[in-house]
């Protein structure tokens, strides 16, 4: 595994519904996105509406990315009010573009 230390953010808000399909289509790996509509009966939208509805600020920051062939994991940090929560993601590439796959 090669470390990578992200030199640019990308900044995402969520608006609207479409922001949602936006998600579900750039963000999340194809698998990820066949696995919510699997364990919900229902879309990928409509599961990250109802799970992020009542958020008021959702941020994550990139600390390192470790890329091991086509897959890579994340750590990130958000802010949970009380303190900073790190988490680990795993990436896929799919084409051109990183996307999360758990």
């Amino acid at each position: 595994m090669r470390p990578y230390l992200p030199k640019k953010s990308k900044s995402w808000a969520i608006q609207s519904g479409a922001d949602y399909a936006k998600i579900c289509t750039q963000l999340l790996a194809p698998a990820l996105v066949s696995k919510i509509k699997a364990a919900s009966s229902t879309t990928c939208e409509k599961v990250l509406g109802d799970a992020l509805r009542d958020v008021d600020s959702f941020e994550l920051q990139v600390k390192k990315v470790a890329i091991d062939g086509t897959t890579a994991t994340a750590t990130v940090t958000s802010d949970t009010g009380k303190k900073n929560r790190t988490d680990a993601l795993q990436l896929q590439k799919v084409g051109n573009a990183w996307k999360i796959a758990t």
